[in-house]
């Protein structure tokens, strides 16, 4: 059974039960971010401080790491919404696909923000390897992990903005057809 035609304030209505649960929303991505971003980058920064050989590399990298926790968490939704620039961190539709190994997934274009938390993670891991001290391989190992959870983030924000925009396009196109029955009703009335 087609329901029938939804009106202007019952639509705004339903809009604004619907949008009421956006605390919920943010709270799950608030989860995803700490587990995905904000633990990674204590844990980086902890990594850091243990195997630092003197304190000007260490407020060095420091700052590095701040800088591609804040590109992941404020900037990268920028970048994924970039299209036509051949770059594997770009484009929503090309981050979507799944992940196969034919020459459909082969970008070669590079965006040196995008791999700025992976080029930092290098430098974290010479830092590790150069300092001679004990745990050095679950150091490498734990820096590798959270490179992975960078990555991981950065599909669910592709999968996120991808779901924002499916979203605003259904609230856009029922809102224009709330418009154009009322002004069909109006039209009529005249």
């Amino acid at each position: 059974l087609i329901p029938g035609p939804v009106g202007y304030q019952t639509f705004y209505n339903v809009l604004n039960v619907i949008t009421s649960s956006e605390e919920k929303l943010f709270t799950a991505v608030d989860y995803v971010t700490g587990l995905l971003i904000n633990d990674q980058f204590e844990l980086l920064q902890r990594m850091l401080e243990d195997f630092s050989p003197d304190k000007i590399t260490e407020k060095k990298l420091s700052k590095q790491l701040e800088l591609s926790k804040n590109m992941l968490k404020h900037q990268y939704h920028e970048h994924v919404v970039k299209k036509g620039d051949n770059v594997c961190t770009h484009d929503i539709s090309y981050a979507l696909l799944p992940n196969r190994n034919d020459s459909s997934r082969n970008r070669s274009g590079r965006c040196n923000a995008c791999l700025y938390p992976n080029y930092v993670c290098k430098e974290l891991s010479s830092v590790v390897t150069e300092s001679g001290k004990d745990g050095i391989d679950d150091a490498l190992e734990a820096i590798k992990e959270a490179e992975h959870k960078m990555e991981l983030y950065r599909g669910h924000r592709a999968r996120v903005k991808n779901q924002q925009d499916a979203i605003d396009r259904i609230l856009k196109d029922h809102e224009n057809e709330c418009l154009q029955r009322k002004d069909n009703k109006f039209t009529r009335a005249l």
